[in-house]
């Protein structure tokens, strides 16, 4: 019977164990049996890891907190009882202000991460994607990534960022601005090629600049890119996207009206060695350096830039105006003249007599005749202007404004001019 005995108190004693201990145990072994997925999880959500790490601590803190133990308590003259106390009396506060404060922390890091993250960066980011194709192989993208940090790498304000993964070829415009607003960039590089080194390279803007949008987002390659000019497929293709990289990058500079940063990253936009493809892209940068040299007062400067514009666009309204004004205001009135008359025609003609950009030729015209005194000339023109600007912009738009004051600046100065 003793045997007995011992025997149903060893098997009861291993159940007991068994309920004290084999949960505990379980867990133990689907936590490590599911740590390899746990840690994949961990890297493509941070906030699933800090709620995981946060959640595991509150439990931690809450078993501290609450966790007792079975002791015999022996008093004289009474048989010995058992008795349940706490495990871990002197952790106990902190464990309960770990359970109040840890879950307090979490959320309020919440908060500033989410602010950080909508927080408008002053950085502009140029996110590269990889170049679906094989890349192993020829390491384009690696290529036009070196490539345009060196490129911007004088200009603290631009960054690039690769993305570490492929944007596929049929993706719209929307869904890779929305994967650029994600990164906080302004500017996404991605596109796909084949084994000949035949492919298209696509550059969005995320962040759409006021003053101008890339006439062309995409640029096809092959292997006959760079024919005569010694260089390969891929400098060529690196070339050209550093050259609109940088052509946004200055124009963003441009309206923010830091002039000479514009001019800065203007002219090294066309040190790159680009394909012939680009020609239409190298204009734009010229045309928008010689804007922002006219607006630093660099006029004679301004006006070759212009002329080379010019030699390429020579039915574009908006050249024809700002090469005429750079020459007015180089007091080379005899050739800013028909330049002016030209544009005023090409406007009258292609958007009407009452649109502001022929309100917009009229006023450079009428400056023209102003600034050599022929104030009879220059009177109607602003009239004219102020008319159309009042009734298609406003009474206070800036342009109205502007006419209107050098209107008023030419009406005493038209009383003595000679007849």
């Amino acid at each position: 019977m003793r045997g007995d005995s011992s025997s149903g108190d060893g098997f009861g004693g291993f159940i007991e164990s068994l309920k004290k201990w084999g949960a505990p145990i379980v867990g133990v072994v689907v936590f490590i049996l599911g740590l390899p997925k746990v840690f994949d999880a961990a890297k493509g959500n941070i906030t699933w890891s800090v709620l995981s790490v946060v959640g595991l601590s509150w439990i931690l803190f809450y078993w501290i907190y609450t966790s007792r133990v079975e002791r015999h308590i022996s008093k004289e003259g009474q048989l010995p009882k058992k008795e349940k106390s706490l495990q871990f009396p002197r952790l106990r506060r902190w464990a309960l202000a770990g359970m109040i404060t840890f879950p307090l922390l979490t959320l309020s890091g919440f908060a500033i991460a989410d602010y950080i993250e909508h927080r408008p960066s002053n950085k502009t980011i140029i996110l590269i994607a990889d170049l679906q194709g094989p890349d192993q192989k020829f390491a384009v993208t690696q290529v036009i990534i070196n490539r345009m940090k060196r490129a911007v790498s004088e200009f603290l304000e631009v960054q690039i960022k690769p993305l570490g993964d492929v944007i596929k070829e049929g993706t719209d415009s929307e869904t890779v601005r929305r994967i650029g607003a994600e990164h906080k960039a302004s500017i996404v590089v991605w596109g796909f090629y084949d084994e000949a080194l035949n492919g298209t390279a696509h550059i969005d803007q995320v962040r759409q600049t006021s003053s101008f949008s890339l006439r062309r987002n995409e640029l096809d390659f092959n292997v006959t890119l760079p024919e005569g000019r010694g260089i390969s497929v891929k400098e060529a293709l690196s070339g050209d996207l550093s050259l609109l990289a940088l052509f946004v990058v200055g124009v963003a500079q441009y309206d923010a009206g830091a002039y000479d940063e514009a001019i800065d990253r203007f002219t090294k936009a066309l040190d790159q060695q680009y394909s012939s493809k680009s020609e239409s892209e190298v204009a734009d940068v010229k045309f928008f350096l010689g804007k922002s040299l006219y607006q630093k007062g660099k006029y004679s400067e301004a006006v070759d830039r212009f002329r080379e514009v010019v030699s390429k666009r020579d039915d574009d309204p908006d050249v024809l105006n700002w090469l005429g004004s750079a020459l007015t205001n180089a007091a080379r009135y005899a050739e800013a003249e028909p330049l002016l008359n030209r544009a005023l025609a090409i406007y009258e003609k292609a958007l009407g007599p009452e649109h502001p950009n022929t309100a917009g030729s009229l006023n450079r015209l009428a400056v023209l005749y102003d600034s050599q005194g022929r104030y009879g000339e220059a009177e109607p023109l602003y009239n004219r202007a102020l008319a159309i600007c009042e009734k298609a912009l406003g009474l206070e738009h800036p342009n109205t404004v502007d006419v209107l004051d050098l209107l008023q600046k030419i009406l005493p100065l038209r009383r003595f001019a000679p007849s």
